[in-house]
C-alpha cells in the first residue's frame, strides 16, 4: 500500500470519509486529514469515525482552494475530485485541456503541501490521451510522474465512442537538486 509508512496523509475530496477511515484504520501511527466542500459529507465521516472509534482521522468542510492545512503531507490522494462538475465545461473533446489552468493551480498548491519527496495519487476514470494530458500538467507542477494502475473496467465515453477506465497516476515530489 502507498499509504504504509506515510506519517501525515490527506484525503483531499474525501465525500463521507469512508477512504480515509480505512487508511486510518490500517495505519494507526498515521494521521489522516481528509476534506470535502459537502458539510453533508463530512458530518457523515464524522458519525462514521465515532462510531468506529478512529482517533487518528480529521474531517473538515472545505473546498481544494479553501483548505488551508497547518502541516505538511507525505500522501496526499484525490479520487475523482479534482475537478467538480460545476467547475468547468466538459466539451468531451479536449477535457483536460478545457480544465488545465484549475488543474495547473491546485496542483501546484498540493505541490506546496508535500514534505520532501511526498506522492500524490489521483485515480479518475480517464483515457490514454487524458492520462498523459494530466502527466505533462502535472509535470509543469513539481510532480514526477513515477507509475499508471488501471481498473478492470470500462465506461462508454458520455461524447464519444472512447473507452474509459478507472485509473490511478501516481507521483512524488520534484526535489530541488
Amino acid at each position: 500500500s502507498l499509504s504504509e509508512g506515510k506519517s501525515k496523509i490527506l484525503d483531499a475530496g474525501c465525500g463521507n470519509g469512508v477512504q480515509a477511515l480505512y487508511i486510518a484504520r490500517r495505519n494507526p501511527k498515521s494521521v489522516i486529514y481528509g476534506y470535502d466542500l459537502s458539510y453533508e459529507q463530512i458530518s457523515i465521516a464524522n458519525t462514521y469515525k465515532q462510531k468506529h472509534k478512529i482517533n487518528n482521522v480529521f474531517f473538515y468542510e472545505a473546498s481544494h482552494d479553501d483548505f488551508r492545512p497547518q502541516c505538511k503531507f507525505d500522501f496526499i490522494y484525490t479520487t475523482g475530485s479534482l475537478i467538480g462538475e460545476h467547475e468547468c465545461y466538459w466539451d468531451g473533446q479536449d477535457q483536460m485541456r478545457t480544465a488545465e489552468e484549475l488543474i495547473r493551480i491546485r496542483l501546484l498548491k498540493f505541490s506546496e503541501m508535500f514534505l520532501s519527496r511526498g506522492i500524490y495519487l489521483i485515480t479518475m476514470v480517464s483515457n490514454e490521451q487524458l492520462n498523459k494530458d494530466f502527466i505533462e500538467i502535472a509535470g509543469g507542477c513539481n510532480l514526477n510522474y513515477l507509475n499508471t494502475i488501471e481498473g478492470d473496467w470500462f465506461e462508454e465515453g458520455i461524447y464519444s465512442y472512447d473507452k474509459y477506465r478507472q485509473t490511478a497516476l501516481i507521483f512524488k515530489k520534484q526535489t530541488p537538486l
